[in-house]
């Protein structure tokens, strides 16, 4: 991944995995060749976790090598509260869902503001996906969140054009 080694300071590169792909103990390995410390990896929401000891004691190891993880589209799928009780992630990505109009919706603002408060109580950083509008970056601030992403930032882009723009 020689992309790692050029990152900016404080930047990461975000690498999904299913709750089967971690489970089958291939990854700690893998990452362990690369600087983890630039690796986020974000578990997907799609599919349930069969075994959560073995769950648990391969993020154990992926964590051992650096790698942070993440719990992708929480509020949505199989990204529950027990799921983030039972795995301690590093970083708790909102759900679109959860983003899109937060400005003009107070159960959603009431939603995230528990979360953020449970994030900040579990040394976690909270994350908002979809973000596109300035009214919502600024009530997702005033809740709280400590991350965000979205069009509001910018489009996906080449590796070369994202770099160019740190």
């Amino acid at each position: 991944m020689p992309i790692l080694k050029v990152l900016p300071a404080g930047v990461y590169l975000s690498v999904n995995a299913s709750p089967a792909m971690i489970t089958a103990g291939d990854l700690p390995a893998l990452f362990a060749r690369n600087p983890c410390k630039s690796i986020v990896l974000e578990i997907t929401e799609h599919e349930v976790v069969a075994d959560y000891a073995q769950f648990v004691c391969e993020l154990g190891r992926l964590t051992q090598v650096g790698v942070e993880i993440a719990i992708d589209d929480v509020g949505t799928g199989y990204s529950g509260l027990n799921h983030l009780l039972k795995t301690k992630p590093h970083l708790m990505k909102l759900d679109i869902e959860l983003v899109q109009g937060i400005d003009g919706d107070l159960a959603r603002q009431s939603l995230v503001k528990g979360l953020s408060h449970f994030a900040r109580t579990t040394s976690c950083r909270l994350v908002a996906e979809g973000v596109e509008t300035v009214a919502e970056l600024h009530t997702l601030r005033d809740l709280g969140v400590d991350l965000i992403q979205g069009y509001l930032l910018g489009r996906p882009s080449d590796v070369k054009t994202a770099l160019a723009w740190f």
